[in-house]
């Protein structure tokens, strides 16, 4: 089973030094946060990034996202979308949740990282939690019976 603890070490070892996880719950990402500080070695500096930061502390997290050797940015989707660009240094990009995203909250992630002039290959990788795939695959077989 694939744990955020394991696909960030993993990546790391791969080279991907600048990772963003994007999640729609601020919430689960204070959670991940003090998890991955916690238990999970290698990994660089670990940064919240939400909508719970001034403009100034926004800044600071994402100057220190771009600039120190690694680093681990827990994003919430929705505070991701204020017009934060990191371009310059993000090669992966994990979505992590409890819940779907919608489609067009995921392609607008990947294309804040896939700008126009990305030379660099980006790694996408989505983690959903099991008992979340065994409940949608509830629903569409009782929405396709029943409907």
């Amino acid at each position: 089973k694939t744990t955020l603890g394991k696909c960030l070490t993993k990546l790391n070892a791969e080279g991907s030094h600048r990772i963003l996880v994007c999640c729609a719950h601020p919430s689960m990402l204070r959670v991940a946060k003090l998890y991955l500080e916690a238990e999970v070695d290698g990994i660089g500096q670990v940064m919240l990034y939400d909508g719970s930061l001034s403009d100034n502390e926004r800044e600071r997290v994402k100057h220190d996202f771009l600039h120190k050797e690694r680093t681990v940015m827990l994003l919430s989707i929705d505070a991701g979308g204020c017009g934060l660009d990191l371009v310059p240094g993000s090669n992966a990009v994990i979505f992590w949740g409890s819940q779907p995203f919608s489609p067009m909250d995921i392609k607008q992630a990947k294309d804040g990282v896939h700008r126009i002039g990305r030379t660099e290959a980006v790694t996408v990788i989505h983690i959903v939690a099991e008992a979340l795939l065994s409940l949608l695959g509830l629903r569409a077989i009782v929405a396709s019976r029943y409907t």
